[in-house]
């Protein structure tokens, strides 16, 4: 029996100075997708934050060839979630832009609806409609039985559904940076599709929209924030994530991917479908650039042998597998161009409509407004207020000329407003310090800790200067 040890690589001996979790007790995992949602959730603790760089699995060595096979295979997954988490936590200039964001969207959190006064009509079946290459082939007959079926789409492949005369149900955004303005300029007016976004993208993208708009929280950062009670889940990190959890908390029965290649063309290797917003993206690149300019690498295909992807998409596809996997939705990818996905059959997009039972057509109603948005603004003055408070208070202590480096470490972590706000900007930075912090001498524990102090202090002026401008 192995024991998966975070920390330091045991000796011979009895390990020192090591967390170690057995097998069977904490991590009984069945598969290795399994192991790796167990040591994801297990990694999302806080505490263990400083075991990100530290972690052995460690077989014992009375294994048979099989048993060190499987623990092979664990332990790659445990690099791939290590390489995954530190992607996940983003860095400190993007988190401020988001939280930015989000206090510029404050309104519009508070005007529009919120994802649970969205409601369909059951039983419904739903596709979540992406940008890959295979998406060109799939819209003659997405515009035909668009009337059956929920259609979720990411921000850039909305024009393309709509020049198609396909209008899908729900649009989602997720970017912070003005990366998606484009893909809701020069839309036509009064749409009818739903807009439903992350309130950390940027405000003119709201202003820009003309159609009905609802918004959606993550379980992360400033949505943690907010005193009114509504659902937050974990969205992954892209719109075509956000897209299958909301198909799956409205009540999909199945959910069917569509242009969710997370691979170049295998032939072209263009990256995305036509997206007239940005042309460059269908234009054929060699194999080879992709490979040196995009550390691309070779994986098991849909219906090809073998199709090219890059790191990025590689983790969007273990994500799906970790939804797939928590939803228990029956999901299916029908991108033809595209790679495999574990946990996520392939299927072709005529076979799987050809399977659903007849239904009628998809009835889904959006209100245009939040019902509790006069409560909802009294509760959320009423928290800025006190957030600016406990902040003043905070960098206060923090810019002590003679304060406890160890007590205001320890202490950081039990000041809400720190967590909830401050948390998403320093978060990077605080995994790094415990990490550098981890088995080293007591005077480089302390530089490194002060280092980190300092960094709050700046983040938490900042968002200081949020909050206040958000009061006004």
């Amino acid at each position: 029996m192995s024991k998966l040890y975070i920390g330091l690589k045991p000796s011979d001996l009895a390990p020192q100075n090591c967390l170690f979790i057995e097998d069977e007790k904490c991590f009984n995992a069945k598969t290795p997708e399994d192991f790796a949602v167990k040591l994801r959730l297990f990694l999302d603790d806080i505490k263990h934050f400083k075991f990100l760089n530290h972690i052995e699995l460690c077989p014992t060595p009375d294994l048979n060839a099989e048993e060190k096979e499987r623990i092979k295979k664990y332990q790659e997954v445990a690099m791939r979630v290590r390489q995954e988490m530190w992607m996940a936590l983003g860095n400190p200039h993007d988190s401020l832009l988001g939280l930015e964001n989000f206090f510029g969207n404050l309104d519009f959190i508070l005007k529009y609806p919120e994802v649970q006064h969205l409601q369909i009509e059951k039983p419904f079946h739903a596709v979540v409609v992406a940008s890959g290459p295979s998406l060109d082939q799939e819209l003659e007959l997405l515009r035909k039985v668009q009337s059956k079926i929920l259609i979720l789409c990411v921000d850039a492949s909305f024009k393309s559904l709509l020049d198609a005369d396909i209008c899908p149900h729900i649009v989602t955004a997720v970017e912070r940076d003005d990366y998606s303005v484009a893909f809701f300029k020069n839309l036509p007016s009064n749409l009818a599709t739903l807009f439903v976004a992350q309130p950390t993208i940027p405000k003119k993208i709201f202003d820009l929209y003309s159609g009905p708009i609802a918004t959606v929280r993550k379980l992360s950062g400033p949505f943690l924030w907010l005193p009114m009670p509504s659902p937050q889940f974990w969205s992954g990190s892209s719109s075509a994530h956000l897209c299958y959890r909301l198909a799956c908390y409205l009540g999909a029965q199945s959910v069917a991917l569509i242009g969710q290649d997370l691979a170049y063309h295998p032939d072209t290797f263009q990256s995305h479908s036509k997206i007239s917003d940005y042309p460059d993206w269908n234009k054929p690149v060699s194999s080879e650039d992709r490979q040196a300019k995009d550390q691309a690498f070779w994986t098991e295909g849909n219906t090809r042998e073998r199709v090219l992807t890059m790191p990025y998409w590689d983790l969007f596809a273990h994500e799906y597998s970790m939804m797939v996997q928590e939803t228990k939705v029956g999901t299916f990818n029908t991108s033809t161009l595209g790679r495999k996905i574990d946990g996520i059959p392939y299927k072709p997009f005529k076979s799987w409509m050809s399977d659903l039972p007849k239904t009628k057509k998809v009835a889904a109603h959006f209100p245009t407004e939040n019902p509790d948005r006069v409560q909802n603004q009294q509760l959320t003055k009423a928290k800025i207020q006190d957030a600016i408070c406990h902040l003043t208070q905070l960098k206060e202590k923090l810019q002590t000329k003679h304060a406890d480096i160890n007590g205001l470490y320890k202490n950081l972590l039990l000041i809400p407003h720190f967590l909830e706000l401050a948390f998403e900007i320093v978060i990077r930075d605080y995994a790094r310090t415990e990490n550098l912090c981890f088995n080293a001498p007591h005077d480089q524990i302390l530089e490194h800790r002060s280092n980190f102090l300092r960094s709050v202090e700046q983040s938490t002026t900042r968002v200081l200067d949020v909050l206040k401008s958000a009061l006004i």
